[in-house]
């Protein structure tokens, strides 16, 4: 069959599995830690995939510690009608419990027709949102234990279009609407030609559902 490599080749494109796993309440927080700045992609794809889990900037905030590990490998290959190298970008998560539990584990293959370090991250989000289970995190503000919960929160500015940052990830540009978890979070608003906005929001009972930032023109 004058095909068959190439079928092969793409049957062998995206492969991936998923180990052992135990649940992960919701709102519980997660320190991504740093990999040769891969943490970056798992961040932003946790958002991307509305993954119902608090990010935090600290092991010592943390519920669960995620690690990361990302290797790359290119091979050549060629059929009848196409010749030439393309890259597999392989990778390997592990989450860790405050214990040293390990609750989650999963490892991914992507090839040629996949965006590499995005899509590995993606699949691993894909992955962990599964096992988050609607049973709520506690979370304790002013000494009170109470349950978290996934808001709608609504990100305006102007003028409009400001790329929205949380914890090192991009959430969109305003106006949207993304869902977050309980918690306390630093929102950068950026923009070209404009001065920064840092916004420190709440997200629960209490708290306002929409936030809008003035950004000041660059003299």
């Amino acid at each position: 069959m004058k095909n068959a490599p190439l079928l092969l080749l793409v049957s062998m494109v995206v492969s991936s599995v998923i180990y052992g796993q135990q649940s992960v309440p919701a709102g519980s927080t997660v320190f991504v830690d740093t990999n040769n700045g891969f943490d970056i992609f798992i961040l932003a794809a946790l958002q991307a995939k509305h993954v119902p889990l608090v990010l935090v900037s600290s092991r010592d905030k943390a519920d669960y510690i995620l690690d990361s590990a990302l290797f790359h490998s290119s091979e050549f290959v060629a059929t009848q009608k196409v010749a030439g190298t393309y890259r597999v970008s392989e990778s390997a998560f592990k989450l860790t419990s405050k214990s040293g539990e390990v609750v989650f584990a999963y490892a991914a293959t992507k090839g040629m027709f996949s965006k590499g370090k995005q899509s590995v991250a993606e699949a691993c989000a894909k992955h962990l949102k599964r096992v988050v289970s609607d049973q709520q995190a506690p979370v304790v503000r002013n000494g009170t234990a109470s349950l978290a919960g996934v808001l709608d929160i609504t990100f305006t500015s102007a003028p409009p279009n400001a790329l929205v940052i949380i914890g090192g990830a991009a959430l969109g540009r305003t106006p949207f609407t993304a869902k977050l978890p309980t918690g306390a979070y630093k929102v950068t608003f950026s923009l070209a030609g404009y001065t920064s906005s840092i916004e420190t929001i709440g997200v629960g009972a209490g708290y306002p559902l929409a936030v809008d930032a003035k950004l000041l023109a660059i003299q």
